[in-house]
């Protein structure tokens, strides 16, 4: 479904009851349908990877003690599959090809593996679409202002530039000026290159470093969200290939890959729930099936100093948390990894300028974004249906 400057949509209400959002890792038994389900049951399993929750939800007939432990070898494969992933890409896992490129001399060639190098390729090519808003190059700025795996459980400073934290775990102050502005200058993404060369994977360092107080830092990468992201995609394909056409698979709660439901009431659809930004529950809900979707949001990780919220989200601009009028973003209508990217850049672009750049070069995508001034939210979305849960949020009008 397409973005149209000219249609004004409104909040409809959903013609019938879906009984089950994904807010848990929980999953109904199924209805009667027209299709032999009947001997279909569900059952969640759960595990970490990337330091979130990971749910994968699948049906199968598990009186069936052959079929029962060929789905619980599924979800190890699954499991296996997500500790691949975060081996390479993680900036927690010390020899990841990530974490050795982040440690790398300026102009530094560096041997990555095939995933560090299709999720770079993924990376660049939504860097490029989105001109630059998307931008994992910003490592440095990230870790600057605390959003790191670093500075999750006892803390202690380590680098020059590290703030004190108070008893409560909470930063004293904001970074020095000439960090913030000295890191921002290292995320030039373009610089970065990647290839293949006899079956090896190589990427090369930017030139570029800069030096404070004697001394030296280079570009980092932080590929968190998108990995995340390219994992659901990853995972889902896995569970595809092995047979499985219903349940889904929850990263995090930022990344959801949807099989399909057993409701036939819903046309097989699960009732996918939008996390509130401000309150508990969720603010939306719609229908949906075989289709993936990642959420970016102010809410997720971040802190308040001196009434001011700092997320995790950076904008490359200027090497700072993002400050827009939106809070949060959701899409759908790609593959997770490159949803995750777009949410993110809708995130740092404000509301107008991301309008503009759906319209100009994701005229299928499907968005919900939401501002925030002051007390009052709202929400712009070209959603044909779905259902507003928060009545006190209004409805912009889509024109630009």
């Amino acid at each position: 479904m397409g973005y149209n400057k000219s249609m004004k949509r409104k909040a409809i209400p959903l013609f019938f009851a879906l009984p089950f959002v994904l807010t848990g890792c929980h999953i109904d038994s199924p209805g009667k349908t027209e299709i032999p389900l009947e001997r279909l049951k569900g059952k969640s399993y759960s595990f970490y990877s990337f330091t979130v929750p990971i749910c994968v939800a699948l049906y199968a007939d598990f009186s069936d003690i052959a079929e029962a432990e060929r789905t619980r070898k599924t979800v190890e494969e699954v499991k296996s599959l997500f500790l691949e992933i975060e081996n390479s890409l993680s900036v927690s896992v010390e020899t990841s090809a990530i974490a050795r490129f982040n440690r790398a001399a300026a102009g530094e060639k560096v041997t990555i593996d095939e995933i560090s190098y299709t999720v770079l390729g993924i990376a660049k090519k939504m860097y490029d679409l989105t001109g630059g808003a998307y931008n994992p190059a910003v490592g440095m700025s990230v870790d600057l202002w605390g959003f790191t795996p670093r500075f999750q459980g006892d803390y202690e400073p380590t680098e020059p530039y590290d703030r004190e934290v108070n008893g409560e775990g909470k930063f004293y102050s904001l970074p020095d000026e000439n960090y913030i502005s000295a890191f921002a200058s290292l995320s030039d993404f373009g610089e970065v290159e990647i290839w293949e060369e006899n079956g090896a994977y190589y990427a090369k360092k930017p030139k570029q470093s800069v030096t404070i107080d004697g001394v030296s830092y280079s570009m980092r990468l932080d590929l968190g969200g998108i990995g995340k992201g390219y994992a659901a995609d990853e995972g889902a394909k896995l569970l595809r290939e092995r047979g499985y056409d219903y349940g889904y698979l929850n990263v995090g709660s930022s990344s959801v890959a949807l099989l399909k439901s057993v409701k036939q009431e819903t046309d097989y659809a699960w009732n996918f729930g939008f996390r509130h930004p401000r309150d508990k529950g969720n603010y939306l809900e719609l229908s949906l099936k075989d289709e993936t979707s990642s959420t970016s949001g102010d809410y997720e990780n971040f802190y308040v100093l001196n009434e001011v919220r700092y997320s995790h989200i950076i904008d490359p601009s200027t090497g700072r948390p993002y400050s827009s009028d939106l809070i949060t973003a959701t899409v759908y209508g790609l593959p997770a990894a490159e949803a995750d990217a777009l949410s993110t850049a809708i995130l740092i672009l404000g509301r107008e300028k991301a309008l503009a750049l759906l319209d100009e070069k994701f005229p299928s995508v499907s968005y919900a974004m939401v501002g925030e001034e002051g007390d009052l939210l709202t929400l712009s979305t070209n959603f044909e249906t779905y259902r507003l849960l928060d009545q006190n949020m209004e409805i912009e009008d889509e024109n630009v």
